[in-house]
């Protein structure tokens, strides 16, 4: 993968780790005021966006990496 292709899945990773981190607040104000089997759910959802955001911090990372030795 070129240089350019790099820097442009890098950008693409960024925002979806945005949106990731917005629903991410999003889903833990609304666990917060929700119970039963809704809160269960919810919380099973922010343990999924903690995971995906994760993986997603990684990937810049590694991104990052290869970017800089492409120079």
């Amino acid at each position: 993968m070129g240089r350019e292709a790099l820097i442009a899945r890098k950008e693409a990773v960024r925002a979806e780790l945005a949106r990731t981190r917005r629903e991410l607040e999003h889903t833990r104000t609304v666990v917060e005021a929700a119970s039963g089997l809704r809160r269960h759910y919810l919380q099973r959802r922010l343990t999924h966006l903690e995971a995906r955001a994760d993986a997603l911090m990684s990937e810049e990372y590694r991104l990052r990496q290869l970017i800089d030795q492409s120079r």
